[in-house]
């Protein structure tokens, strides 16, 4: 389906372009150096924050005639669930998808690659190929979702023609999930490596500020983290917990937060853009992530924001759940407890409070290791090249992009 054009075309599919959690999605798509992309969403949100030259919003409409037809349509055909479109959103996307004729379409989560789906079987996409990025609830809680989810993931691995993974552990969930050994590969996503200027600097009086960054759900486990700081609140009479990111449970955590008699030293900032956020890791003396396996099966693919912490040279405090360990090296980046035990991550943030020495080593090699596997502009590259590969893009774009992540 692909034509001739002087660089490669990409579709870049997220329902809802794009969620402040999602910003490493928007990093991808900005990173492909040699390629022209094209945004395709059926929602459109934080445009200010992640602004795109080239995006197609199935439900935009700039008239009110045209939005009042989208309402009535949308009355019509009420969403079935999250996994799957209504039929006019399908027949915009694939006449979209039609009319450009990109060299592939590429897409992070089980639940939008499911969307596609249907999309891609429309008449004029068929040989559109299609690259899904697991991402971790996706898989890890897909049985929690329900079977109609988990036969659609079945069959969005047969229609892809490369599955990536975000770890080792996820990988092994998505081989285990029945994806095909031949299409699924490793790629880490990559993070921003600030200058040595913009990183962590160890304290000099003030606050002893815990950081902790995620959304507030129940694998990323904040209530425990709370519980764990409120433990040695009390040996720690300088320092404060500063929570960023929202959630099904915030309201909990707050809860949780005044039980335990903390609420005063428990900052909840919210939602907040990157901007803040790595305002915050430059004034942090300690990153805490408290990761669990939920009872529906979910369990952290990577843990994001602690890799980006490592990057600010902040020393990390996490579990042994999921993937993070492929991205906190006990006792070299950082100290791992296990998932749920309180008692411990309690005794390890005392630990790193009383030994700014530590910090600093934990934090330094952190930042090394971030630089050598995680570097954004690296990690770009090597997505780049990936997916030239799948759609077999041949020219000086591919060999220049080849030569470039080689080096």
């Amino acid at each position: 389906m692909a034509t001739e054009r002087a660089k490669p075309l990409f579709a870049w599919y997220s329902n809802t372009y794009l969620y402040r959690s999602e910003v490493f999605i928007f990093r991808q798509l900005s990173g492909m150096r040699n390629s022209d992309v094209k945004v395709l969403a059926q929602w459109t949100a934080n445009l200010e924050e992640f602004p795109s030259t080239s995006i197609y919003c199935a439900e935009h409409a700039t008239s009110f005639p045209g939005r009042l037809k989208n309402a009535i349509i949308r009355r019509l055909w009420p969403a079935h669930c999250r996994f799957i479109l209504p039929p006019y959103v399908i027949q915009r996307l694939a006449r979209q998808i039609k009319e450009m004729s990109p060299d592939l379409v590429y897409c992070m989560f089980g639940w939008n690659a499911s969307q596609l789906l249907d999309v891609l079987a429309a008449e004029g996409c068929r040989e559109v190929p299609l690259v899904f990025h697991a991402a971790g609830s996706d898989i890890n809680g897909a049985t929690s979702i329900g079977p109609e989810y988990v036969a659609r993931l079945h069959q969005a691995f047969d229609r892809s023609a490369l599955i990536l993974c975000g770890s080792r552990f996820l990988m092994s969930r998505v081989l285990q999930a029945g994806a095909p050994a031949s299409k699924v590969k490793l790629h880490y996503i990559g993070v921003v490596i600030p200058l040595d200027e913009q990183t962590s600097r160890p304290r000099q009086g003030g606050k002893f500020r815990i950081l902790a960054v995620s959304r507030v759900s129940p694998v990323k486990g904040v209530r425990h983290t709370i519980a764990a700081f409120a433990k040695v609140a009390a040996e720690m009479p300088d320092a404060v917990l500063e929570v960023i990111g929202d959630g099904e449970e915030t309201a909990a955590c707050i809860n949780l937060a005044k039980q335990l008699k903390v609420a005063d030293r428990v900052d909840f900032r919210g939602s907040q853009p990157v901007s803040a956020v790595y305002a915050a890791m430059r004034n942090a003396d300690l990153f805490v992530q408290h990761n669990v396996r939920t009872t529906e099966g979910q369990e952290e693919a990577v843990p994001g924001s602690a890799i980006e912490a490592s990057a600010h040279a902040l020393p990390v405090i996490g579990t042994r759940s999921g993937g993070v360990a492929e991205a906190v090296v006990h006792g070299q980046t950082g100290l791992l407890g296990e998932p749920g035990d309180e008692n411990t991550m309690a005794e390890l943030i005392l630990q790193l409070y009383r030994s700014p020495e530590l910090r600093l080593r934990y934090g330094q090699a952190g930042r090394e290791r971030a630089k050598l596997h995680f570097n954004l502009e690296r990690q770009n590259s090597k997505l780049e090249q990936m997916l030239l590969e799948v759609s077999s893009y041949a020219g000086p774009v591919a060999q220049e992009t080849a030569y470039a992540t080689a080096r």
